[in-house]
């Protein structure tokens, strides 16, 4: 759900993860108004509304849901109804309307955000056509489970201990834990914990915040969170912030590591017919410019 749970207004966990990482309550405005409304009703419409053009009034319900996150997101900023912020964020929204008006009479198929989850095609009220395409890819993705087998790390009397903050219950082995806190660089530290973290099987299907044009879900974000927080404690002089430098270097590494394994992959008759099999679905139909535009 997005912002009180009351109003009923859902939307991909993916998204929501997209839009908490924008720098500025405008940029996360813009970015959920453009994912929670279809082009056809965003040409026709402003945030308020205006008669005198003919523009209706967006769903004030879905727009007091946008505001509600943006308000926990982002406490330092005045976002109440009135507040100044949020008119900051209105402005943003009808920039982004009047920006999709333009696209859609010149006929462009560029200028969209997309991104999502394994679980989108499931919920209500995709919000184009084209996200249904692409929520169909990952859909099938997590519906044909790959013929890799992942191999256990784990002994099975081996200590576990938890990995980050406990409430998250993400866990692994002591000795992993161990070896992973030897590491001289945070960004190695996340590269060994990821393999112990995932299976092949759901790596080679991922990248850390997912990749929806090349058909790549994100990865489980509550153990990547773990990680985070586990490298935030045992490497404090680095910049480990969710927006930290350190971090960013860190999901390059993790994602390097899942390039690295889908090439080893092509080197093998099975891993060659797995990856044949995997990227075969509406392919083609992804293709088409889903762009994702960088605020």
């Amino acid at each position: 759900f997005l912002g009180n749970p009351m109003r009923n207004v859902k939307i991909p966990g993916a998204f929501i993860l997209k839009a908490s990482q924008k720098t500025q309550p405008k940029l996360a405005a813009r970015y959920l108004a453009r994912n929670l409304f279809t082009d056809e009703i965003l040409v026709s419409s402003s945030v308020l509304g205006n008669k005198q053009y003919g523009l209706k009034s967006l769903d004030p319900n879905k727009l007091a849901a946008v505001r509600e996150f943006l308000s926990k997101q982002f406490p330092h900023h005045d976002l109440t109804e009135g507040g100044k912020d949020w008119k900051i964020c209105i402005s943003a929204i009808n920039n982004m309307i009047s920006t999709t008006r333009r696209r859609v009479e010149t006929g462009s198929n560029q200028g969209r955000e997309y991104l999502s989850d394994e679980i989108a095609s499931t919920s209500t009220g995709s919000p184009s056509t084209s996200d249904s395409v692409a929520n169909g890819q990952l859909w099938w993705l997590y519906q044909n489970p790959t013929p890799l087998s992942p191999t256990p790390n784990q002994k099975p009397y081996e200590k576990l201990e938890c990995l980050g903050r406990s409430d998250r219950k993400v866990e692994l082995p002591a000795s992993v834990i161990h070896l992973a806190k030897q590491r001289t660089r945070p960004e190695l530290a996340a590269r060994f914990l990821i393999r112990h973290l995932f299976p092949d099987s759901i790596l080679l299907r991922s990248n850390v915040y997912g990749a929806i044009r090349k058909g790549k879900a994100p990865l489980d974000c509550n153990k990547i969170n773990a990680v985070r927080e586990f490298l935030a404690d045992y490497f404090a002089c680095f910049d480990l912030a969710e927006d930290g430098k350190d971090w960013k270097v860190c999901v390059d590494a993790i994602n390097g590591v899942i390039r690295c394994l889908r090439y080893e992959l092509k080197k093998t008759p099975q891993g060659r017919s797995f990856l044949k099999h995997y990227s075969s679905p509406v392919t083609g139909q992804v293709e088409m410019e889903l762009h994702e535009a960088n605020d």
